[in-house]
C-alpha cells in the first residue's frame, strides 16, 4: 500500500525483513511469498534472491534511523504480510513487537496498525463473498 514511499535502502531492507517475518513462525505460506513478490513490484525492485537476504538486525539498523512515517509503514506492511496466510499468530506478533520496539515504534501504534489491518482483512473477505 505505502511501500513506494520508502527510500531505496529502506526498500531493500524491507524485503529482507519481509522474508525473515514470513519465517517467524516456522511456516512460510505460499501467500506470504506471493505478497513479498507483490511488495517488490510495488517498490519497483527486483524480486529478492534468498542468498541476498540480510539479517533482521540490518533492517533494524536501517529503520531505527528512518523517518517516523517510514518506520510506521514498515510495521504496517509487515503486519499485512503476516495476515497473508489468513492468520496472525503469537510468534508473528512477537516478531512484529520486537521489530517495532527496536526501531522506536510505540506499542499503541502497533496495536492501531493491527486493528486497522484486521478490519481491512475482514472487509476484503466480505467483499469476496459478495462476488463468489
Amino acid at each position: 500500500m505505502f511501500l513506494n514511499r520508502l527510500d531505496p535502502i529502506e526498500k531493500e531492507a524491507f524485503i529482507s525483513l519481509a522474508v525473515k517475518a514470513a519465517e517467524a513462525n516456522g511456516k512460510v505460506a505460499d501467500e506470504e511469498y506471493q505478497m513479498i513478490e507483490e511488495y517488490c513490484i510495488e517498490m519497483g525492485i527486483a524480486f529478492f534472491d534468498a542468498k541476498n537476504v540480510k539479517p533482521v538486525e540490518y533492517a533494524i539498523d536501517i529503520y531505527s534511523k528512518a523517518d517516523g512515517k517510514h518506520k510506521k509503514i514498515a510495521v504496517l506492511e509487515i503486519i499485512g504480510l503476516m495476515y497473508a496466510d489468513g492468520g496472525y499468530d503469537d510468534e508473528e506478533r512477537a516478531f512484529v513487537d520486537r521489530f517495532a520496539k527496536e526501531i522506536g515504534v510505540l506499542p499503541e501504534t502497533v496495536k492501531k496498525c493491527e486493528d486497522a489491518l484486521k478490519k481491512y482483512v475482514d472487509m476484503t473477505r466480505e467483499l469476496l463473498e459478495c462476488i463468489e
